[in-house]
Formats: C-alpha cells, structure tokens, sequence
C-alpha cells in the first residue's frame, strides 16, 4: 500500500504542475482504482459467524404502517443494551419495545392524528435533542408529536409538502433529510422539518461535474479486454425504457452525510436514472444511463461507491457507481431471487441484500463480503416474514436489527473468525476453510500457502454454508461444513483429495429455523443454539446416525447464549454479559454463572481448562489475569500464546504458572493479523489482502526440541540449517543423549552438516547464551565440549560399514580440536587440501606444515596461495637440504618456537655451541637450556652463569647469586648475595672457600657498611655482634634500631659500662623526648578533630536536605565533560586528585565528616603501636636509673589512652536500636586488607632446571 501512496502523491503533484484536465483524470482515475483496492480486500481469509440471535414476537402488531428502530443505542455493562429500541406504528396507536427486555409500551396517537383526518403514514423520525417525533403522510401533511411523562401523545400540524410525501430519507446526522413529492419534485429539510432547498429532478441540468471530453481517441483504438477486438467496432447499446419498473423513489445518504443520491424514474425519458447531490441540495452529476437498473440504492458509508441492482439479460447483479456517476463494477446474484433493499454496515465491510425468492415465496437477507475484487456470500438469513425494516447498529458494526410484517424482530450479530484446524483433532492442523455461497474454499496450509479465491479445494455443496466445524475428538475426518439443512463431513481420500463421506440431513422440524454456533463435540456428536422468543436460548445436541442428525437432548435457557465452547465432559456457555456456565455431557445440569474476565470478551477459547479472552478494546486475558494490552489477534501453540499488537508487532508469550512472559517479539507490516499457526509457521493476514508465512524462532525450537528428544536427528538439522540457526543446539540441547546416539546422528545426517556443525561448534553452551530465551531449564554443561564432541564424532566416523565419505567432516574435526599435523597428513587430496584451506587461513595452514616440518605439504599449500613461488622455492629447497636438526631449528625459529628451536639446535652438537649461547642470549632462554643440557653437562653452568648475569643486571641479586654459584662462579655469587644485603650467604660461601682472615674481615666491613647505609640496623647489629666482633659498632646499631634491651645485653656482657653513659643514656633521652611530644601532639590533633566534628555535625542536620527531582528538573549535572586525548593521558593524575580531595579536611569539603572520622581512624590505630614503644622505653629507662622521665612519659602516655577512650562514644556513637553484634557482623562480612608484597616470586625457579 505504501509505494501506491507514493505514487499517488507524485501523479498528484506532476498534476499541479501540469494543470490539465487530462493529468487531473489520470489522478483521479489511480485515486479511485487504489481506493477500491484497499477497501475491499481485508478480511481474506475470514468468514461471519453468526454468535447472537435474539427474537422477540408480538403477534398483535402484525401489519403495522411503519416500523423504524433508536438510531443511537448506548453501550452498558451488557453488549445488548436496554437502548434498542423498536418503534411500531399501528391502528393510530405508537408502540415502543424494548428488545433486550421484551418489553412494549403502547400510546394512542388519535388526539394527534384523527382531528387532521391524515392518509397514510410515509416516514417517521424521531429526534432525540427535542424528544419529538415527525410523521409524513402521503398526500403531504408532516406532524410534530411527543409523549409526555404521563404518556398522552400532544402533537401539532406543521407545513405540508406540496404534491404529497413518496420517499422521505434522513442523513446519518440526522440533520437534514430528503423529501420527495408526487411531481418528482426534491426538498432538503432540517431536523425540525423546514425546507431549505428544492429541486425538480426532472430537470435537464448535468450537474456541477458534469463528464468532461480529453480526447483520448476512438473507441477502435483503446483496449478491450477479454470482450474482444470486435467489441470496438459494435455499436452502443440503446437504454430502453423498462416496462416493468415499479417506479419507486430511492435515496440514500453518504457516511458522512456531506453527499446523497437519488435513484427516480424519469417519466420524460421513460427510463431509472440516478442523480447525485451535495449536502446542501446542488446537483454534482448525473449517473449514466443503464439498462435493467431497479430501484434499491445504498451508498457506501466509508468509500466512494454506490451500490445499486441491475437486471441484465443474462445475470441479475448488485452493481456499483462511483460519485462522478459512471458504472465501475458488478457481481452476480443467486437466480431466482429479487432485491428489494440494500444496506451496507457502518464499517463498510459488509452489504447486505435483502431478496424475496418468488419460488419458494420467502424472503432471506444475504451478507456479503468482497475480497481482492471477488464477492462471497458469507451468511444467509430467512426471514419468516417481509422485512418491514433492516437497520445496522451505529455502535456494533457487525450487528444488524431486523422487524418483520408478522410482529417479530430480531437483533443479528456477527464476528469475524477464522476456521481453522488449529485446535482441533483433524487429521491436519493446517487447514483453513473460506465460505463462498454455496462452495468452501479449503486450504491445507502445511502444504501450501493459497490465498482466496484462490484453494487447494472448492467443495460443491449445493446449498449455502453457514458454518465450518472442525473435529473436537480424535477423528479420521477433516471438516463438517454447516448447511441449512444439512451437514457434510469431509475426509481424504487415497489420493489426499477431501471428499464428502457423510450427507447428515436436519431434522425436518429444523429446516426454516437459523441454527448457529455449532460445535463438533465427538465422533458421533454435534451441538448448537437455536433462538426462542422472549430472548432465550435453546441449546440442542445431535447425534449421528446413518445418513441423519436425531436429536439427543435439548436444554431450554432463559437468557440469551453467545458462544458455545466444548471439552470432554462439559459444555462451557457464554452469556450476552460476559459470564460463563458449564453444562455438564452426562446429566445436563448447569452451574452456576461465573465471572471469568474481567471485562467482556467475545474473542474467547479454552485451552487447557483456561478460557483465553481478548477484549473489543484489546485487552488479552487468561481467566482473570490480564496478560497483555493493545492486542489485535491470537492464537495458541502450546506453550507459546501467539499476538499481533496496533503496535504492529508480533508478540511470541509462553505460559508459566500462572501468567505468561515475553519470549520474543518482531515488526510486522501495519494491519497484519493472525490467520493460522501450525508446526513451525504463522500465516498472516495483512491489509492489502495477500498471506504472509513467518516462522518464529520460538515455534522453531519448540520443533526442533522435539525432534531431538526423538531422535529424529536429519530432520532437526534440515530445520535448524533452514532456519539459520546454529547446529550447536543438536548438542547443547541434551549433550548427554547426543553424546549416547551420536552414532545415530552420523548415521542420519549428511557429512555436509556435519561439517558445518563441528565449523561453527562453540565452546559456550548456546542454550543458556544465544538461545536462552527459548529454554527455560537449565542444562547439564557439557566441561570441554569441543573436544568430547570432536572426539565422539572422529570415532563414529572412523568406523567401518557405512556408506558415506566422511573425509571432509574428519578434517573438520580434526581442525576444531587443534590437531594439525593429522588433519595435513590426512588432506592428501585436491579436495581435501582444498576444504582444509577453507577452514584454516592459507598463511596459517602454510606454518602448520612447516611447524610439523612436512615440506612436501608446506610446498602444496603455498601453491594456493598467492605467496611467490620465487621467495618460497628457494627457501623450501634450501630447508630440504639443511641436517634435520638444523632445518628444524630453522623452521621454529621462523615460526618464533623458540624454545622448540634450542632443542633443535642443541642437538646439532658442538659445532654450533657458539650460535646456540648466542640464540640463548638473544632470546632469553636461560631456563630451557638449563633443562635441556642438564646439570652433568659444562654447556649447563656456561647457561647458569648467563642466566646469573642476566639477573644482576634486573637487580634480581639474590637469584643471581643462586645461578653464579650453580655455574661454579662463587666469587661472583658472594658479591650477589652482598649486594642482596643477605650476609648469612655471603659469609657461608666465603668459609666455604676458605677465605683468610684478612679477606674475610674486608667482606666483613663491606657488608657492615651495607647495611648500615640500606638502614637495615638490625641486621648490621647482629652481623657486627657475630662476625665482626666490635661492641662500639654494635651498639650504635641496636640503638639506632630501638632495640634498647639488645643494646644493653651487649654493653653487659662486655663489661662496658662506659657504652652505657656515653651511647645508650642519651639516646634513650631523646627517644623518649620524641615520644613524649608525639603523644602530647597527638592529644591537641585528638581533641581539635572533636571539636570540629561536633561542629560539622550540627550544620549539617540544621541544613535542609535537597528535595527529589520533579519533572520539571533536570537529572543531568551542569558542568561539561570535555573528551579527546588529553582527557585520557591525565586520567589517573585526576583520579588521584579526585580521591585526594574526597577525604581532605578542608573546612567546607561536603565529605568533612568523614574525613574527619577516617583520621581519628588512623589516630587510634597508631596508638597500640605507640603504647608498645612506650613500654619498651619505659623498662629501657627503669633500668638504667631514669625514673623522672620514664614517669613523665608514662603519665603522658596515660593521660593520652585516657582521652581516647573517653572521645570514643562521641565518635562513633552507638544506636539503642541497634543489635549488640550488629557492627562484629558487620566487621566480619567486610573482606580483610591483604598486603601481599608484589616481588615474593622468584622469576628463576623452574622444574626442569
């Protein structure tokens, strides 16, 4: 429709440039074929079910004068709104019945009437802004009247019409009306019956649009169509006058009252013309003459026709005319039957014929429904009397009120519904059958996709079809196809055609009664609903003899029934309100009425003992859970429920437990709806008329699950291939079943798929990552699938006895599962060599030949590649010629398989020792030579003492050490281990080699300075106490460590208590004086953070808080994030400075409270350290006779514990209502602080070495 659209438009436009009559026509033309294309071709594969037939009888007005209904019903709870009303007019007396109640309110009109001696009653209108009636009476009188409260009838003459009232047709506004007299004279009154226009029809006037001549050639010149090159030449056909015509007077009103037209009988011309006007009375044009035309008229209320009846020579037809007055198009009627009214509903999908059949003398109303330019006659009704008056619902567009000359008057409504085979036990879940008159048009959709007119099969079945019903029970049969009198069951032959193998025939007693809402409950059974008078319902249930339907049961219901629903053991009934009755198979009992949705739905179905409702404003229900909005169609496919949306979507849900959850959804053409769902497919309806097949990915798995749990493995992969979707799910969908009967999959699948499956394997389970969407279990993970699954296959494949190369499927595999060299040696083929360059990038499959040092193959594979063979020859030739060894060497060092490659090269011996140390140096192989030559070998120490200078020159002295000395090297390992600081090791080697007392006081002082100058005075304490034996040295060090009682123990042992005066007592002071002022400090730091958190404290509960964002705020943050490089380089430098200000304790900072609270977190944790020196001090300073300042600390140091536990509950005060353990719990599920240094590694240890 879209690309019409534009075309449209652009005529449109290359008109307004080109203002002539002849483009404008072209356009107008297009306009209108287009138009009648997108009118008439919806509801393709639809048919009208007949789901409500309310009758009332009144006997005693029989024969009224006129009979009208309300036009503007009001909607209630109750679809059959209390508001449809009837007006009968009778014996001078108006009669009001309320159809739904069966109601009927009588009031004499002889105080109106009698006194004015009026004729006979034409036309009446009620007027619902006044509450007044207007009666026209044929010789011309129009009177106003209304019914009071006490209900007299008080009325008044108005203005007659001159020469009489023979037709009289309101606009659907009811504004204005059209009134023609006796002289074919036309009058345009308004609502309360003043004339405000007038027109002689009979005048000679073409209109304001009349037919303009563009000269587009001679008739002999055009195309003829299927009429022939001698149609050209025939002459025109003659209008005659019809001496037959009744010379009635027809008028109807366009939808949206802005046009009407007028069907007379010109007396100057002697033959029916049609004339068409505008709202206000002007003639726009007049129809073209045409033989056999009658008088029915009724315009189309949403299009641009008019439909009218035309008798012709051969065929009775309902023709159509557009608004500029010329025939556009036609299709026959039935024979034997004669129109004698025509309605369209309000939606314009459906046109209503009402016929008298003089055969039989009857009158019946046939509705049809056009589709793609062909008209079906989707439902009859017979009328037990003549239609006095056939009125559509302004409200349902599908319901139509009818009154009958014998007192009765019923209210008819239809629904659109597919018949399909879906839910049914058919032999097939795929047919779709459209009612065509007297044919069905059936469709098995599984095996080809045929839109109407078009079928796989047209059923014959010599009388109208009312009704499709398809199987609820297991059942060999296809179809049963509804007739008036009798129903056909259908089944396949032996050649797959549907042929008719029962003829059931109704009961006599049913034969003139409308039957509706059958349901095909078992084998042997049928249901349906038959109306009764006062608006109840009579449920009747058939069983199936020979060649006849008998009667089993019938049940009487007092309320009217909408739908009828079957399970095994019940039936379930829709009421008019919305509420549902089960009525039990077995003994007839009904329960009690139950309220299942929420609101009225009259597209329901049970599935599963669940009645699924979608509501007239799209609303989706599962009993009482709303499930989805905005829904235009369904359709089950268990477990998926299957939805269009107005959003032009198609909506895939799956049932759980007690709702459903979105699987999936997809875009759709605008309008599309659902026709069918079966096996793997949706078939869609869309607006323009033609089907549309999908195939969502949900009823795809939903197949192919199946199929695998069968172990119908070929049909699986030819659906997933289909489909585009991953053969991984062969495997992750039950890796153990595959893994048990993957000989049963190689024995199924073709060795294509099987290559195409072990090429796209992944190692992820792709049910639980791709596809997970469509699996709701979870599922056993296949631990290294890709090889378990190579593994699996290559054996099966590998066996003997079948008849299938599966050659190309082995490289596969062995290609998946990294195994290289075999899958080379085994592409020994063109074909082969070929899949395999497939599969592996040539430059790639060109180092896998030369990594397995298969030069033969490496020269093969470089032949399809466009390397040149003037660099590759050579090189392969001169590879060729090398020692094995070394050629390998060559090849790894290429393929930079460096250590791969000093194995080869220490295999070429001693000739190439040099090159080797050199590769090992260059490469760093120091750990694989190590392992390779071993530890009885001199290359190994010659690697060591490499591998030592290498790690001294990173500064990786101490494992440096360790190589020197491994390579025999001891004087370069002492100098590692000094220069590591680890003295324990230097001087173990160095007694290890015997050296003198001079050499080992040299290594002496030198590692004393070391460690002194590194500050590692412990260390130089201990080794100057052990090694060098020098007390004064000592000394200095332990003090300088703070290890005073060391200090102490070395002065008394060497009777040096001059030490004691001259290097202990002083520095001891001026520790303790350090510690003395540190501690006072951290009191004033203490109590100065307590007094500001107090501080920020207060301001901070006295400040407002900020309110929510409302809608009118904005979210975003007013300062701009500047990008580009600059951005990215000082990234870090930014973060660092970010978190600098984020815990500064600069007044004014929003996070100062917690500033504040993370210093004194660092105060008190420093303090335990702190006492602890304190201590040591103090027990220094007690024994060397320091009493005073070891008292004065130890106050301070008091005094300092004592502020700190006393600030303690300011700080971190405690909540009452907190638990005892709740900050313990709180500490625990914190995870702890683990400073592991990062060089603990030693980079050399190695295995092999």
């Amino acid at each position: 429709a879209v690309p019409c659209c534009y075309l449209s438009v652009a005529i449109e436009l290359f008109a307004a440039c080109y203002s002539s009559s002849f483009f404008y026509l072209v356009r107008l033309q297009f306009v209108l074929l287009f138009t009648w294309f997108c009118l008439f071709s919806k509801f393709v594969m639809k048919n009208l079910k007949l789901f409500l037939n309310l009758l009332q009888e009144y006997p005693e007005l029989e024969n009224p004068e006129f009979v009208f209904f309300s036009r503007k019903p009001s909607r209630t709870t109750d679809f059959i709104s209390s508001d449809e009303v009837a007006f009968f007019f009778k014996d001078g007396f108006l009669h009001t019945l309320s159809i739904n109640e069966g109601t009927k309110k009588s009031f004499s009109l002889a105080e109106v009437f009698d006194s004015a001696g009026v004729s006979t009653l034409v036309s009446v209108m009620f007027n619902d802004l006044n509450e007044e009636f207007y009666s026209f009476h044929q010789d011309g009188e129009v009177f106003s009247f209304r019914i009071d409260t006490d209900g007299n009838a008080l009325g008044q003459p108005l203005d007659s019409i001159d020469g009489g009232v023979l037709a009289v047709e309101w606009s659907s506004d009811e504004e204005l009306g059209v009134v023609i007299n006796n002289k074919n004279e036309l009058f345009i009154v308004t609502s309360t019956c003043q004339v405000v226009n007038y027109w002689d029809l009979q005048d000679e006037m073409e209109g304001e649009q009349k037919f303009i001549n563009v000269g587009w050639g001679k008739k002999e010149t055009q195309f003829q169509g299927s009429a022939g090159k001698a149609a050209a030449f025939a002459k025109p056909e003659q209008v005659s006058g019809e001496t037959c015509d009744d010379h009635t007077i027809s008028v109807t009103w366009r939808g949206d009252s802005s046009q009407f037209a007028v069907s007379y009988w010109c007396s100057r011309t002697s033959k029916r013309r049609i004339k068409i006007f505008n709202r206000d009375g002007v003639l726009q044009c007049c129809g073209e003459d045409i033989n056999g035309l009658e008088a029915p008229l009724s315009w189309r209320p949403q299009g641009n026709l008019i439909s009218m009846v035309q008798r012709l020579p051969n065929k009775y037809v309902v023709a159509f005319m557009e608004k500029n007055g010329l025939k556009h198009y036609d299709f026959t009627l039935p024979a034997g039957l004669k129109v004698v009214d025509l309605s369209w509903n309000h939606d314009s999908q459906i046109l209503c014929t009402t016929c008298y059949n003089d055969i039989k003398d009857e009158y019946v109303l046939l509705f049809w429904v056009s589709q793609n330019y062909h008209w079906y006659l989707k439902q009859s009704f017979n009328c037990s009397d003549k239609p006095l008056a056939v009125n559509w619902d302004s409200k349902r567009e599908n319901r139509v009120k009818l009154a009958l000359r014998n007192g009765s008057v019923h209210i008819l409504e239809f629904i659109w519904t597919v018949d399909h085979s879906g839910y049914s036990c058919s032999d097939d879940k795929s047919y779709v059958s459209v009612i065509d008159n007297e044919k069905l048009l059936v469709t098995q959709f599984s095996a080809a996709v045929i839109p109407p007119p078009m079928a796989m099969w047209t059923l014959d079945l010599l009388s109208v079809v009312s009704q499709v019903c398809y199987p609820l029970d297991k059942s060999q049969h296809s179809l049963a196809a509804v007739c008036n009198t009798e129903i056909r069951i259908f089944s396949k032959d032996e050649n797959g055609n549907l042929i008719a193998t029962k003829i059931l025939q109704l009961p006599v007693d049913f034969h003139s009664k409308m039957l509706y809402s059958w349901v095909w409950i078992s084998e042997n059974r049928f249901a349906c609903l038959e109306s009764y008078p006062g608006g109840k319902t009579g449920l009747v249930v058939f069983g199936v003899s020979e060649e006849a339907l008998t009667i089993l049961w019938k049940v009487a219901l007092d309320f009217p029934v909408v739908q009828v629903m079957a399970t095994e053991m019940k039936l379930i009934l829709g009421k008019s309100n919305g509420n549902y009755l089960e009525l039990s198979l077995s003994d007839q009992s009904l329960s009690s009425e139950k309220v299942v949705f929420p609101e009225l739905c009259l597209d329901s179905m049970m599935f599963k003992d669940q009645l699924i409702g979608l509501s007239e404003i799209g609303r989706l229900y599962i009993n009482s859970t709303h499930i989805a909005s905005n829904i235009t169609s369904f359709l089950v496919s268990y477990p998926f429920l299957i939805a269009t949306t107005s959003l032009h979507t198609l909506l895939i849900l799956k049932f759980t437990d007690d709702n459903c959850e979105e699987v999936s959804r997809r875009k759709l053409e605008n309008g599309s709806k659902l026709v069918l769902t079966s096996g793997t497919f949706v078939v869609l309806q869309l607006p323009r008329g033609n089907l549309e097949t999908i195939h969502p990915r949900a009823l795809i798995f939903l197949s192919i699950g199946s199929l695998l749990d069968n172990q119908r493995y070929c049909e699986a992969v030819q659906l997933l291939r289909k489909n585009r979707i991953l053969l991984d799910v062969c495997v992750d969908h039950d890796s153990e079943s595959f893994l048990r009967n993957v000989g049963t999959f190689v024995d199924q699948v073709d060795p294509q798929s099987l290559v195409i499956l072990v090429s796209e394997m992944s190692s992820s389970d792709v049910t639980s990552t791709t596809y997970s969407s469509f699996y709701d279990k979870p599922r056993s993970v296949l631990e290294d699938k890709i090889n378990k699954v190579c593994s699996a296959l290559l054996e099966e494949m590998r066996k003997t006895g079948r008849n299938k190369d599966f050659t190309l499927a082995i490289l596969s595999c062995l290609v998946k599962s990294k195994k290289m060299n075999e899958a080379i040696k085994l592409a020994d083929s063109d074909q082969a060599l070929q899949h395999l360059l497939f599969l592996v990038p040539v430059e790639k499959l060109y180092s896998y030949a030369l990594e397995a040092y298969n030069l033969p193959a490496a020269l093969k594979i470089a032949g399809k590649s466009q390397m040149d063979p003037k660099e590759y020859i050579p090189y392969l030739n001169t590879l060729r010629e090398m020692d094995p060894h070394y050629m390998k060497f060559t090849i790894d060092k290429s393929l930079k398989k460096y250590s791969s490659a000093l194995s080869h090269l220490a295999s070429c011996g001693t000739l190439k020792e040099e090159e080797c140390f050199t590769f090992i140096n260059d490469h760093c192989l120091y750990k694989d030579g190590m392992a390779i030559f071993g530890k009885g070998d001199e290359r190994y120490k010659k690697c060591a003492f490499l591998y030592g200078e290498f790690l001294f020159k990173k500064r990786l002295f101490e494992e440096a050490g360790c190589m020197f000395s491994r390579s025999g090297d001891q004087v370069r390992a002492i100098e590692a281990f000094c220069a590591s600081f680890n003295w324990h090791r230097a001087t173990s080697l160095a007694r290890a080699q015997n050296y003198s007392k001079e050499e080992m006081a040299k290594l002496g002082e030198s590692l004393y300075e070391r460690l002194m100058s590194a500050s590692l005075f412990k260390d130089a304490a201990q080794f100057g106490e052990l090694h060098l034996g020098d007390c004064d040295r000592c000394i200095d060090a332990y003090t300088q460590a703070y290890m005073w009682d060391d200090a102490l123990r070395v002065a008394s042992t060497h009777d040096r208590q001059d030490l004691i005066d001259s290097r202990i007592k002083p520095r001891l002071i001026d520790y303790a004086n350090s510690l003395l002022s540190d501690t006072t400090a951290k009191k004033e730091t203490l109590l100065n953070y307590i007094d500001r958190i107090k501080v920020v404290r207060v301001e901070k509960s006295n400040k407002p808080k900020f309110q929510e964002f409302g809608d009118d705020m904005s979210e975003t943050s007013s300062v701009s994030t500047r990008s580009g490089t600059s951005h990215t380089s000082k990234s870090s430098k930014m973060t660092r400075k970010a978190n600098r200000k984020l815990w500064s304790l600069k007044q004014g900072n929003p996070r100062e409270e917690e500033a504040l609270l993370s210093a004194l977190r660092e105060l008190y944790l420093s303090a335990e350290k702190s006492i602890v020196e304190v201590k040591k001090v103090c027990g220094a300073m007690m024994f060397v006779e320091m009493d005073l300042l070891a008292h004065q600390l130890q106050q301070e140091t008091k005094q300092w514990v004592s502020c700190l536990q006393k600030c303690l509950p300011t700080i971190w005060p405690k909540d009452p209502n907190e638990e005892p353990t709740a900050a313990i719990d709180a500490m625990i599920r914190c995870a702890p602080e683990i400073h592991i240094p990062s060089n603990w590694e030693l980079e050399s240890i190695s295995l092999n070495m």
